[in-house]
């Protein structure tokens, strides 16, 4: 596993989440901490966003996420896949 111990804390879920579910690739904050504020759970509400990217990319990704904000009120519905080539 990817996440530091095998064990995915909520700042390497919601990135993997994101990067499967809506194509938005984003850096768990869990790394840019000490091991343990991390694991005292000081990351798990932080993600790191890069913007060195093209303005389409980003317009896309902020597109992604306003959706996601669009659906804060539905309960139980679960995104579609995205495929690799939409990541942004």
């Amino acid at each position: 596993a990817a996440a530091p111990g095998g064990r995915a804390r909520p700042d390497w879920a919601l990135c993997q989440w994101m990067a499967e579910e809506q194509g938005v690739l984003c850096i768990p904050s869990g790394p840019f901490f000490s091991r343990e504020r991390a694991e005292g759970g000081a990351s798990d509400e932080f993600v790191r966003v890069a913007f060195c990217k093209t303005e389409e990319t980003i317009e896309k990704a902020a597109g992604a996420l306003l959706r996601l904000r669009g659906r804060e009120g539905e309960e139980g519905e679960k995104a579609g896949m995205v495929p690799q080539e939409q990541m942004v």
